[in-house]
């Protein structure tokens, strides 16, 4: 296994610069998730680490080697596509067995290779199907079972959960988190998902426009988000963000606090926010209420008892110790 540096890396293409100066640490058996609206630069990264784009300037390094301009079959890695990229004539066998034929390895080793990764994820009788008779979730197992055999260094994997539905890609983050703790292997997940990247990461790199804009644990970015953008960004409902003076507090800066900790009551109370309840959403488990106070909406969590109407008058409990201040 190995770590992954990226040190000043910038990428242009004709339509613009797709990174700018990222420098970022990978630590060797980390589950490190790229996250960022379309455009940010998280597949870009993805591609410079495995070799398939070359950096405009900047340097990758893998482990303790320098890899600007190493093909992607000298850096020792394997990626894992959204669309599983598997070939339709083979079977499973035949897919799993590919790579390693590639690399001339004796027969006997690809044989013990293919049983150890099909026992591993669960597929040993699939083997001799081809694609076109396997589910979706099947597909993304012997996906990842063409990773699994190589015993790379790195492994990349872009959105890979993408094109499943919502059932089986929580069923498949399970598959992946006991993928990574088994294997304690280096792993760089490229997702737009905000439950995946909180759910599966070590860490989070979060980047926009091809910038960093924070590097660290799920808790830290959820709990201690550096930027307006980051903030906003995680969490669902989105967090509510408003001038620091609606909520008494001092200063040019921004204040922001999350839906799950702003309580609505239906009765006047000292220091609670007064205003109008604007919209009502049932999630199931949650009640979301959208209030507008002081020329401002703000999302908040209603008890399971809510009845107030669009219009009614309401107050918020907004404890001080969970408001975070962002830049203005």
């Amino acid at each position: 296994m190995a770590s992954v540096s990226l040190a000043q890396v910038s990428k242009g293409f004709a339509a613009g610069e797709a990174l700018r100066g990222l420098s970022l640490e990978i630590r060797d058996g980390e589950f490190l998730s790229l996250v960022g609206p379309s455009g940010c630069g998280k597949s870009t990264t993805l591609n410079l680490i495995a070799g398939l784009e070359e950096p405009t300037s900047g340097t990758v390094r893998i482990g303790d080697r320098e890899v600007n301009g190493l093909s992607p079959a000298e850096r020792d890695v394997a990626m894992v596509f959204q669309s599983y990229a598997l070939y339709p004539h083979k079977d499973v066998r035949g897919n799993l067995a590919f790579p390693l034929q590639i690399a001339r390895l004796p027969r006997v080793e690809i044989d013990r290779r293919i049983g150890e990764a099909a026992e591993f994820l669960g597929i040993s009788a699939l083997l001799s199907r081809k694609p076109r008779e396997l589910s979706g979730g099947q597909r993304q197992r012997v996906a990842l079972g063409r990773a699994l055999v190589r015993r790379p260094k790195v492994y990349l994997l872009d959105e890979p959960l993408g094109s499943l539905d919502p059932g089986l890609r929580a069923e498949m983050r399970g598959e992946l988190k006991r993928l990574h703790r088994q294997l304690k292997a280096t792993f760089v997940y490229v997702t737009h998902d905000q439950t995946e990247a909180m759910t599966l990461s070590d860490r989070i790199a979060v980047l926009r426009a091809g910038e960093l804009h924070q590097l660290g644990s799920p808790r830290e970015i959820y709990e201690r988000p550096r930027t307006r953008f980051v903030a906003e960004f995680f969490g669902s409902p989105r967090i509510n963000v408003l001038p620091a003076r609606v909520l008494g507090l001092d200063g040019d800066q921004l204040a922001a606090i999350r839906p799950e900790h702003v309580e609505v009551v239906e009765q006047p109370e000292a220091k609670a926010l007064e205003g109008t309840v604007e919209m009502v959403e049932l999630t199931g488990a949650e009640t979301w209420v959208t209030v507008a106070a002081a020329g401002e909406k703000l999302t908040a969590r209603a008890p399971p008892d809510f009845a107030v109407e669009p219009g009614g008058r309401v107050w918020m409990r907004i404890p001080a110790g969970r408001v975070l201040r962002l830049p203005g």
